[in-house]
């Protein structure tokens, strides 16, 4: 009786725990599948957006200062991250919901997507290139190592500095004018493009891009590279990454990359800017005025705490540091770039780019380096000011046309004090061949410009790139260099 009941009871005990058992092994199986899926669509959705965004806009990565390591990093973290978050989901959803078996299996056919999007961002040749150490050529013997100030202005049309008579309004823009009664002040300078991606890289290696600017190519011979071996190198790139294949020790100073939160809130707001409907973004800080730092550039600013404005400062005490050494400082200043949060409108944060300026040239003269240096003040491009015309503007509108690519271009000479003005057309490009003559030096890749002190100087066809969305397109126009200086 005993037995029996025992053996009863054991037998209906036995099925309904391995039942539970199956129970269990099921609900995790099922969760798992659930995990799966959602990190799958996270990869898709939102992984996948922004990371295909910033592989076709890698000044995006440029501006931030991300190297190899920050790169592969931002795929991996960019794609993790949300993945995480869609499996939690998933898993919750499956587990109390049971999504249609249907909808499982194409779900479950869309996992490699958790590999394929890093991968894919990482193999897209833009980025690809910057993943790679470009090799530089060997730098080049100088003659004359004087001390090198490289300052350049973003998005500064030369018309903002001048009255109405045409002249520098020294009232208006007095460091300026200072600068230029002791230098030569180029008022027909020209850059060959109106966007930053392109002109810069123009100016520092004193070539045109034929199309879109290939990084790499530019990265491996211009002035830094030439440099390196001679001079220590002061250099903070605001987009580009010319100085990237250098040596470290040949640095004095390079900017750090920007902080995890600042990329993290910028991937933010760049996939909101892509999913949501414009009239759902209008709250959202912009991303058309510049290739980063988003939150920072929305909204009214305070000069004494705006970030563009500390990097000057921070520059500004740089310069001189070790006078025995000689010193090659390129700076790439974000004003008087839109956003015009530091008072309105472009004149009145030019006013603040002029008043760094000043402070400036107060400490090369400290320094003794005003007086000792290589100094030349430019800007990489300017922007449309007539009403209508666009930021960017029209070819067929020479006044436009003119406003876009007219930029202001200082050069002074060492132990130079008196000023000098040439009203002749120059162009960016002249710049990188016009420091090899004052130094000596050979660059090591033929530049196309020629030095603005040269003998001679021809008419010729130049062809500039105008923006077009995030493209270029040329536009030849047939305009006049001086025959010498």
């Amino acid at each position: 009786m005993t037995g029996g009941t025992a053996s009863r009871g054991g037998s209906s005990i036995a099925p309904s725990h391995r039942s539970g058992s199956s129970q269990r092994s099921s609900d995790r199986r099922v969760a798992l599948f659930g995990a799966l899926h959602g990190a799958s669509l996270g990869a898709l959705l939102i992984s996948h957006p922004v990371l295909d965004l910033v592989a076709r806009h890698p000044a995006f990565l440029d501006a931030h200062r991300l190297g190899a390591g920050g790169i592969a990093a931002l795929g991996v973290a960019s794609t993790l991250i949300p993945s995480l978050v869609g499996a939690l989901i998933g898993a919750w959803l499956e587990t109390w919901r049971n999504l249609p078996r249907t909808v499982s299996l194409w779900l479950t056919f869309l996992s490699p997507a958790l590999v394929v999007v890093p991968t894919v961002f990482l193999l897209h040749p833009e980025v690809r290139s910057r993943l790679q150490t470009p090799e530089t050529r060997q730098p080049v013997d100088v003659v004359h190592p004087v001390p090198v100030i490289l300052l350049v202005f973003d998005e500064l049309p030369l018309p903002v500095l001048l009255d109405e008579v045409g002249a520098l309004d020294a009232d208006q823009f007095p460091h300026f004018a200072r600068l230029a009664s002791m230098s030569y002040f180029f008022s027909g300078a020209r850059s060959p493009y109106a966007t930053t991606l392109p002109s810069v890289p123009a100016i520092l290696t004193g070539r045109y891009a034929q199309a879109d600017l290939q990084v790499a190519q530019a990265e491996t011979c211009n002035l830094f590279s030439d440099l390196a071996g001679t001079y220590r190198l002061d250099v903070e790139e605001r987009v580009t990454r010319l100085a990237r294949g250098i040596h470290r020790p040949a640095f004095a100073h390079t900017a750090p990359p920007s902080p995890i939160g600042v990329i993290a809130r910028d991937l933010g707001i760049l996939y909101l800017h892509r999913v949501l409907p414009t009239s759902w973004t209008r709250g959202l800080p912009p991303v058309d005025v510049g290739w980063g730092s988003f939150q920072a550039s929305h909204g009214p600013s305070d000069p004494t705490r705006d970030p563009r404005v500390a990097r000057f400062l921070d520059f500004i005490d740089r310069v001189g540091a070790d006078p025995d050494v000689p010193t090659l400082y390129f700076f790439h200043s974000a004003l008087p770039h839109r956003p015009w949060d530091l008072g309105g409108d472009l004149p009145s944060q030019t006013r603040v780019a002029d008043d760094l300026l000043g402070q400036l040239l107060e400490r090369m003269d400290e320094t003794g380096l005003l007086n000792r240096a290589l100094v030349v003040v430019v800007a990489d491009h300017g922007i449309g000011l007539t009403p209508g015309a666009g930021e960017r503007g029209d070819p067929d509108r020479r006044v436009v046309f003119d406003e876009i690519l007219s930029v202001p271009l200082f050069i002074k000479l060492p132990e130079q004090t008196q000023g000098k003005h040439h009203a002749g057309y120059v162009e960016t490009v002249d710049l990188l061949p016009t420091v090899a003559q004052v130094l000596g030096f050979e660059p090591s890749c033929p530049p196309d410009g020629r030095s603005l002190f040269a003998a001679k100087r021809a008419w010729e066809e130049t062809t500039f790139y105008l923006h077009r969305g995030w493209a270029t397109r040329p536009a030849a126009v047939t305009r006049g260099r001086p025959r010498g200086l």
